[in-house]
């Protein structure tokens, strides 16, 4: 089964984040970066659980901070 590419799941969204975080310290600015920032953003903004707002708007945050990263190489 091939993953939808905004399926709003936080948990993976966030797996996600926390793994481009990883590259982005270990000094990575690359387009495929950039692409996994953006897909994370993407799954946790299609989320309209308000029960996890909270969560969803802290990877909206950390996402675009790597995604800002990676523009300005």
């Amino acid at each position: 089964m091939k993953m939808a590419w905004t399926d709003g799941n936080l948990a993976s969204a966030l797996t996600e984040l926390e793994a481009a975080e990883r590259r982005l310290e270990a000094g990575e600015r690359s387009r495929d970066l950039k692409q996994a920032a953006q897909h994370a953003y993407n799954s946790a903004y299609v989320n309209e659980n308000p029960a996890q707002a909270e969560w969803r708007r802290e990877i909206l945050e950390r996402a675009q901070h790597v995604i800002d990263a990676c523009l300005k190489q």
